[in-house]
């Protein structure tokens, strides 16, 4: 007889079989994809924002000019630019219809992966 035998309790061995088991865990990710397809239809009716930066340093040499303040001589100056835009459509049928249907799926796969895990 094998000195050190490990006895498990029923409630690990069960979670152990539930963890392991193929249907449950396919239950558990469709349903967790489905609440990922409805964030992502989610995204496509709120506004979408934009912030865009640009530095450039510009240099010049100047042989020769009109101009009395740049005569001759070499010149370097920086240039920024800021750029905002936000945009939000007005109204998309395929994009309502996509969250409808996302919607329609997360409230179709939690009651039975729940129902599934009642019955584990």
């Amino acid at each position: 007889m094998p000195a050190s035998v490990q006895a498990e309790n029923l409630l690990e061995v069960y979670q152990q079989a539930r963890e392991n088991d193929p249907v449950y865990l396919a239950g558990f990710h469709d349903h967790e994809a489905s609440k990922e397809v409805y964030d992502q239809a989610l995204a496509l009716l709120l506004p979408n924002i934009k912030f865009d930066i640009s530095h450039t340093e510009r240099s010049q040499d100047i042989v020769s000019s009109e101009n009395p303040v740049f005569g001759s001589g070499s010149t370097s100056y920086p240039i920024d630019e800021y750029s905002l835009s936000i945009t939000q459509s007005v109204y998309s049928f395929a994009n309502w219809a996509g969250f409808k249907k996302s919607k329609e799926d997360v409230n179709v796969s939690l009651p039975n992966w729940r129902m599934f895990v009642r019955i584990w």
